[in-house]
């Protein structure tokens, strides 16, 4: 599937890239690593995968999505399910290549519920605080 919702708020992704992956390299490269304790979600999330999550109370999200529309998306649907002290990460902010990760980040970047970091790595942090 690879990257899905680019839209016009993105300056490089058009769609589908990063999709030369494969359920089995993921299952391989869990054996490798041995990690057993884990729940593959496959399809597009939070539209096709969602219903399939085990828990609904979430301490830590890291976003890595890469384009505008499923950036918010993502952020929408987790917001019920984040309690005082959960961190949602975004990945690839302010990386011109993600330009509409860039602008959605920058859109939520004062809510009132969370403190924000601009950690220089790449990474828009979010500490939900009330």
């Amino acid at each position: 599937m690879g990257v899905v919702q680019a839209g016009e708020s993105d300056s490089v992704y058009i769609g589908g890239e990063h999709k030369d992956t494969s359920v089995e390299i993921v299952d391989e490269l869990f054996v490798r690593m041995g990690l057993s304790n884990y729940k593959k979600l496959i399809g597009e999330f939070p539209q096709e995968t969602s219903k399939e999550m085990i828990s609904k109370r979430l301490s830590l999200v890291h976003i890595d999505v890469d384009v505008y529309s499923s950036a918010k998306g993502v952020w929408e649907w987790v917001q019920p399910y984040l309690g005082p002290g959960s961190i949602v990460v975004f990945d690839d902010y302010g990386f011109i290549s993600c330009s509409g990760v860039t602008k959605f980040v920058n859109e939520i970047s004062h809510h009132a519920s969370f403190h924000f970091v601009h950690n220089l790595n790449g990474h828009a942090i979010f500490i939900k605080i009330c």
